[in-house]
């Protein structure tokens, strides 16, 4: 199973999809979250983020939130 579906949409906005449970140990966790949103940010300015999870981790949905409130881009 995927845990992730990105589509562009314009030159600066991209459609981000989640799948799966958010935990440290699998496959969405807040490190790899940190590091797809900083890529995203050095080439889109608008991220369109769905996240499709049964739930997980407190912490990791946490650090997750934290990631997207201190990113230059626009999340909707």
């Amino acid at each position: 199973m995927k845990f992730l579906d990105i589509q562009l949409r314009g030159s600066r906005e991209v459609d981000l999809n989640l799948y799966g449970t958010i935990s440290e140990w699998a496959e969405l966790n807040a490190k790899r979250f940190s590091q797809i949103i900083k890529d995203l940010e050095s080439s889109h300015d608008v991220v369109n983020l769905r996240i499709h999870s049964p739930g997980g981790s407190v912490f990791e949905g946490l650090a997750m939130f934290n990631t997207i409130k201190n990113s230059t881009l626009i999340v909707n």
